[in-house]
């Protein structure tokens, strides 16, 4: 039985898996330079064996949910989405699993229905909806806000959009009703720890519309982040991790996943992260543990915590 006042939610993105590669007409438009880019850079650095012993790592954690916020995939491909729903099957269960796209699931038209197609519940909320969408789970509100969108050649920017933003701050404004901290799923950061390239073209309105959010949690730039927004209870923490199946030694820092738990208070909560990364040797590392308070709507469900 889950407990109503703390939530075990592991984080995990980019893993950007080898299932296919793009072949004839499928290279054309950008889909071409990712291929360049993986053969000469990424195919190096992202290890299938790495995303083996982090998910063997992952799964025996047994936490409650578990967050995948972007680019499963490289190249947008309807077979890469296919195999890639067997891999989210491994991690478990729709509604035990939450999913939202990056930019590599986004390269070209038509890669929403395909990937809807493929994933079906997965990146779909409780009762079908498109997101964003929220899902509650212990004291928290998980509310998944899509940022991929097709880009021409050289950018990996996203974008939330004006119908996307209200609707995240309407999930937002509901679960702080409900005593509930809202915690925000999504691929590209809020914040401006990213290029203008790689960004939010929106970021500043996406920021405001996440201004009563507890937690903003993301993915995009392979590498731990800690940056932070302006909310009416204080600051929010924007977290962003590695990539899941990054080798030690290439020039980004080794592959890894994060464990959070979250525990509710009056007037707010904390989160405690635990990360675990490969190591050369190829086990799996605990780092030390990093708490946060959060901030949290007034009478926050939960027991004080001392």
């Amino acid at each position: 039985m889950s407990d109503p006042d703390r939530l075990r939610l592991a984080h995990l993105t980019d893993p950007h898996l080898p299932f296919a590669e793009p072949r004839g007409a499928e290279l054309l438009g950008k889909r071409g330079l990712s291929l360049l880019n993986w053969r000469t850079k990424r195919r190096r650095r992202q290890g299938p064996e790495v995303a083996e012993a982090l998910l063997a790592d992952l799964l025996a954690a047994a936490p409650d949910r578990i967050a995948m916020t972007g680019d499963l995939v490289t190249f947008s491909l309807a077979r890469e989405f296919a195999a890639a729903r067997g891999w989210l099957e491994r991690l478990g269960p729709p509604g035990r699993v939450l999913v939202t796209a990056g930019n590599h699931e986004a390269l070209g038209p038509g890669w929403s229905a395909r990937m809807a197609e493929a994933w079906g519940p997965y990146g779909r909320g409780p009762d079908g909806e498109a997101p964003p969408f929220r899902l509650d789970a212990g004291p928290a509100a998980l509310i998944v806000v899509p940022t991929a969108v097709a880009t021409p050649p050289f950018l990996a920017a996203g974008r939330v959009g004006p119908a996307g933003r209200a609707r995240a701050a309407a999930l937002i404004a509901a679960a702080r009703a409900e005593r509930r901290l809202p915690v925000v799923l999504m691929h590209h950061p809020p914040t401006a720890v990213a290029s203008r390239r790689k960004g939010l073209l929106d970021a500043s309105r996406t920021r405001a519309a996440l201004a009563g959010a507890a937690l903003v949690l993301h993915g995009h730039l392979h590498r731990p982040s800690l940056s932070w927004i302006e909310g009416p209870e204080g600051r929010i923490p924007v977290l962003g991790a590695s990539g899941f199946a990054t080798r030690p030694g290439f020039g980004e820092p080794p592959g890894a996943w994060r464990l959070l738990e979250i525990e509710a208070a009056p007037g707010g909560a904390r989160v405690t992260l635990h990360e675990r990364a490969i190591t050369s040797a190829g086990d799996v590392r605990a780092a030390t543990p990093l708490r946060f308070a959060l901030p949290g709507p007034a009478g926050c469900r939960g027991r004080r915590i001392v």
